[in-house]
């Protein structure tokens, strides 16, 4: 499953995106603090403006939002 994870490079964002990962998902983080990191799909986006997180979302097309 597609996964995007808002606030994943948060606290608790990035575990929740490590326990996603492990059970097999595809994850992605949405955050605007994004950090290049090996093995980590993140998008750099601020989730305080509504139109940037749709345009991400359409172009994103995830199965589930945490």
């Amino acid at each position: 499953m597609k996964v995007v994870v808002t606030g994943g490079a948060g606290k608790l964002g990035r575990f929740v995106a490590q326990e996603l990962r492990e059970a097999g998902h595809w994850v992605i983080s949405m955050d605007r603090f994004a950090k290049t990191r090996p093995n980590y799909n993140e998008f750099d986006c601020d989730l305080r403006q509504p139109g940037e997180v749709m345009d991400a979302l359409l172009e994103l097309r995830p199965d589930a939002v945490i």
